[in-house]
This record gives C-alpha cells, structure tokens and sequence, in this order.
C-alpha cells in the first residue's frame, strides 16, 4: 500500500479539553520546544498574563492541530477506501478543517474535474472514532452525490 496521497489543511485553533488539559500540565521542557515570538510575547504582556501562560495557550493550539490532522489522516484513508469502491477515476487530493463550521471539505479529483465536498464534523465523528457501519454508509453516499452526478 502507498503512503497518504492527499493533503491535510486546517482552519482552526481549537483544542480539546484534554488537549488543554495536556498543555496545562507540560513539562518547562516541552513548553521550550515552541518558543514565543516577540508578538506572543507582546500580546501576553498586554493581556496581563505571563508568557508561559500565554506559551500553554499557544501550546494547546499545536496538540489541537494535531489532533485534528490525526483525525484528517484516518478521514483520508477511510475516503479513498471508498472512492475506490465508488469508480477508480476519482482521487482525494486533499481535506480541508474549517473549525468555524465544524466541518470537512474534501477535494476529490474527478475525470470531469475537481469537486469540493463538505463533510459534517459529527459524522466524521462517528467514521473516525467508532467507523460505525451506518457512518461508513452514509458517508459513501454523500460522497456518490457530490461526485457520481457530474
């Protein structure tokens, strides 16, 4: 089997309460691991906080992106295990996160061109997390809808 073949993009600086909950409890050793720049340091000082809680903060943000390529990964895989079953002319080029809309936008080339597919965040919860047979299901068939119909 080849490597991921698709692109991974995030629109968000979220993290979850256990991806803050890590942060929290870092060790000084990981928090040097991603320095402040001058502008984060500024912005601490302006808010009235100190850089390393502004530091736990921004580190938060990193383990919330990568939680959440993580999940892209899976969601990669999982579609173009089903793109195959769908035809052999369509090819994940890539997943967009748009934390704002709790969605997934998966570009997905197509013979006929590319298509962009938006994904609703809880049933990328439940493909990722259970890979709920239902989940699985109608996730191919939002899939068929946005691609077959071309």
């Amino acid at each position: 089997m080849q490597g991921q073949q698709f692109e991974i993009h995030i629109r968000s600086n979220s993290s979850t309460p256990e991806e803050w909950k890590r942060a929290m409890e870092a060790s000084a050793e990981e928090l040097k691991k991603h320095p402040l720049n001058e502008w984060q340091k500024e912005t601490a000082k302006r808010f009235g906080i100190t850089e390393e809680e502004y530091a736990r903060g921004e580190l938060a943000g990193v383990y919330g992106r990568q939680g959440l390529e993580n999940v892209g990964r899976e969601l990669g895989l999982i579609i173009e295990r089903l793109l195959a079953e769908i035809g052999d002319v369509y090819h994940l080029q890539a997943l967009l996160y748009e934390g704002a809309k709790f969605r997934w936008i998966a570009r997905v080339e197509a013979s006929r061109g590319t298509r962009n597919l938006s994904i609703q965040g809880d049933l990328v919860d439940d493909v990722v997390d259970s890979e709920l047979y239902e989940s699985i299901q109608a996730l191919k068939q939002r899939l068929m809808e946005g691609l077959v119909e071309q």
